[in-house]
């Protein structure tokens, strides 16, 4: 119900969204004017564009997984030529619709995982979805997938959801501010200084943070708009750090979670994709000393190994609550982890 009602929002409530606003008119200029299909109004092809905006997928692949011929046809002209800055550009190969997988509704902790296959063709690729339960489903219950990024904040989807897709979720994770007690979005109170405010988020979908102390002036709570530049400053930091697998960017990375405990609780989400990122590239640096050497001693990089291990096993520990089940998450952090012990 919730997708057939976001549709009508979306095609009633298009004044309020510009840049819905322009789709739609861009849109209707192309289908009306251009091809001249007149047998189509204006309300038939917002309410298709959308029940396209909330139930297709967006295949954002590397480009060199897909072969650049299959885009040089709408490029300027003064790219058509430079293959290396047609890799550089394109970044979403397609937005594809599968009638079957749309029916699975949203949800913070989806009890399924997507895979998407792509079949070329002599003319163009072809997208396929293979849908794959990461738990046991009883039967008669409801399929979920997830619109969002399920390892960023409560107040992270919820502006997600709110602006591409137009409702405000209310799983069990969203509506507990504890995101299932593992405080994945807890703030250290720049009030108190002793404990931490967390989202809690009423009926209209407002998020307000609240403080644990009830002696607190936060115990009411404040906008998150206090914490954005936080956030902004943490996310920045992190991606001034080059890609690359060097004893320099493991120890500026960890210089950033250390940095970064005093004002996070252990596991906040911004935390834990840091150290995800760490884990990946102590493992590309012990890679790498492997292949050029032939071996990495225990002895000489132990505590890089045990660093492996033990970051994944926090990182596998959180995932266990909020992405349970089997799928790429815990596939990813439990094979390192498997990898560093043996």
């Amino acid at each position: 119900m919730i997708k057939f009602n976001t549709a009508f929002i979306l095609s009633q409530d298009r004044v309020k969204n510009k840049q819905l606003g322009r789709q739609i008119e861009r849109t209707v200029e192309f289908i009306r004017n251009t091809c001249e299909l007149l047998e189509f109004d204006e309300t038939e092809i917002a309410h298709a564009i959308g029940v396209w905006s909330i139930n297709s997928f967006g295949t954002n692949l590397s480009p060199n997984l897909v072969d650049s011929r299959y885009f040089l046809i709408n490029l300027p002209k003064k790219f058509k030529a430079q293959s290396i800055l047609i890799h550089q550009l394109i970044c979403r190969a397609a937005t594809v619709l599968f009638p079957k997988l749309c029916l699975a509704a949203h949800n913070c902790i989806p009890n399924t995982y997507g895979v998407l296959r792509i079949a070329e063709s002599e003319n163009f690729p072809h997208f396929a979805m293979d849908l794959y339960a990461s738990m046991d489903i009883p039967k008669g219950s409801q399929i979920h997938t997830t619109y969002v990024d399920t390892l960023e904040g409560t107040y992270e989807r919820e502006t997600i959801l709110w602006s591409n897709y137009f409702f405000h979720c209310d799983c069990k994770r969203c509506s507990d501010p504890t995101e299932l007690g593992t405080y994945f979005s807890a703030i250290a109170c720049t009030s108190c200084l002793k404990n931490f405010v967390l989202p809690h988020k009423n009926a209209s979908g407002e998020i307000l943070w609240v403080c644990e102390n009830e002696d607190c002036e936060y115990k009411n709570g404040i906008h998150g708009d206090n914490f954005k530049s936080l956030l902004f400053q943490t996310k920045n930091e992190a991606n001034r750090i080059p890609n690359e697998a060097t004893l320099n960017a493991i120890q500026r990375l960890e210089n950033v979670v250390k940095n970064c405990s005093q004002f996070y609780h252990r596991n906040h989400w911004i935390l834990i994709k840091i150290e995800e990122r760490l884990v990946e590239t102590i493992s590309a640096f012990l890679a790498k000393v492997e292949k050029t050497l032939g071996r990495f001693s225990k002895d000489e990089h132990g505590d890089l190994i045990q660093r492996v291990i033990d970051v994944s096993e926090h990182c596998l520990e959180i995932g266990d609550i909020l992405l349970p089940g089997e799928n790429m998450h815990r596939g990813n952090n439990g094979l390192r982890n498997f990898v560093m012990n043996e």
